[in-house]
């Protein structure tokens, strides 16, 4: 702050002197306000440009102190003052790394962390993991060195060794499969490990390995735990994906035996409930259309939901009319929802009521400008209506939305 306070006096007394020496008057500064001149001796004006840095360094103060500015700015600020104790090295380091200040919770981790501490070895890996998330692989080995002499307990030598293993993994020139191999024993010794366990499955992700990632989160390791619900959407995913990707006759009870498998934690979800509703009425034959579309009125009898109303305009169910009821009756509670217009935009479409269509799909555009389907939607009507080459700049709008 202090060095703020002198650099910005010091560039504005050169600045200002060069102003007074090429001025039309020497030793004289000339101000231009509104159409107005005004011309103040060298002396005047410097004063007034001290007082106005000094009062914009004391807001500043005063701000950061009373009103409480970002953390970040007051944690850094104090902890260059001398004399600070550890204790509030400490707190500034561990508020630093919940606001993922990397640089700051390493210093202040570093200097706050003492051989006394009961918890200085996980301190000291606070600071080691601050280290590595801002890729400082020097100052991370050595934290690691110094948790390593001041580990005493079972817990924390077990984060060390899964630090030290990503330590390892990550430097420049290490092979995948070593870390890969590294990764795999820790886990068998710590079975409980999620962030391992996450941190093994991007590695067979990227490697293609989906059997391995799979034997990752079988039923012996389902939770409700963030991570594993994550990987576990992803397998799951992957596996509907794959039931369509077959014979068409059998791709519908593929699909229903594999939803029937899926955990709670999974099937409650309703960006999977899309998903499988999606494949059922786009990718099997017209009774899983006719199905998907029973069951996606069903779900809107329980709660409104605007993807499903968007995939419910998409799908081809056998008797359009009851479809557009349906779509209809929804309309006049919930006649702000973009999603709803553009569902009933496309089953006009179908219908080939145009202008009806026309309506709905210009509502949507005004609600959701730039969106990809809606885009597309009106070229499609552009194209039924004749304008080809109106259709043609809003099939390359709805590309690069």
């Amino acid at each position: 702050m202090k060095a703020y306070l002198w650099l910005s006096l010091v560039v504005m007394l050169i600045v200002m002197i060069s102003i007074a020496i090429f001025s039309n008057v020497p030793g004289h500064v000339e101000l231009s306000w509104r159409g107005e001149e005004y011309r103040v001796s060298l002396m005047t004006a410097l004063l007034l440009l001290f007082s106005f840095i000094l009062f914009g360094y004391l807001l500043l103060r005063a701000l950061i102190g009373v009103f409480s500015l970002p953390m970040t700015l007051s944690s850094l600020w104090q902890s260059k003052q001398p004399g600070i104790s550890p204790t509030e090295h400490l707190i500034i380091g561990l508020s630093a790394f919940v606001s993922e200040d990397w640089l700051l919770a390493c210093r202040s981790l570093e200097h706050g962390t003492t051989k006394t501490q009961p918890q200085a070895a996980a301190l000291m890996l606070l600071a080691a993991r601050a280290a590595m998330e801002q890729g400082d692989q020097k100052l991370l080995s050595q934290y690691l060195g110094k948790a390593k002499s001041l580990v005493q307990d079972d817990v924390t030598r077990q984060a060390l060794a899964y630090l030290k293993i990503i330590s390892d993994g990550t430097k420049e020139g290490s092979k995948p499969a070593d870390y890969i191999a590294q990764l795999d024993t820790f886990l068998k010794e710590h079975p409980k490990h999620d962030e391992a366990r996450a941190k093994l499955a991007s590695l067979y992700q990227a490697q293609g390995d989906w059997e391995k990632v799979e034997e990752l989160f079988d039923k012996e390791y389902l939770s409700e735990r963030q991570s594993d619900v994550a990987w576990q959407k992803k397998i799951w995913f992957r596996q509907l994906d794959k039931a369509v990707a077959g014979d068409v006759a059998t791709r519908l009870k593929k699909l229903e035996r594999i939803w029937s498998e899926l955990p709670r934690t999974i099937n409650d979800d309703p960006q999977c409930r899309a998903h499988y509703l999606q494949l059922m009425g786009l990718s099997t034959e017209q009774n899983g259309a006719d199905l998907a579309v029973q069951k996606i009125e069903q779900h809107m009898q329980e709660a409104w939901s605007p993807p499903l109303a968007r995939l419910y305009g998409l799908i081809s169910g056998a008797d359009v009319e009851a479809q557009l009821r349906v779509a209809t009756a929804w309309h006049t509670k919930h006649q702000e929802d973009a999603d709803l217009a553009l569902c009933l935009g496309r089953i006009y479409l179908r219908q080939g009521a145009l202008v009806k269509a026309g309506e709905q799909l210009q509502q949507a555009a005004k609600q959701r400008p730039g969106d990809a389907d809606i885009c597309s939607e009106l070229a499609r009507l552009s194209a039924a209506q004749g304008e080809f080459a109106k259709s043609h700049k809003q099939l390359v709008a709805a590309k690069s939305s």
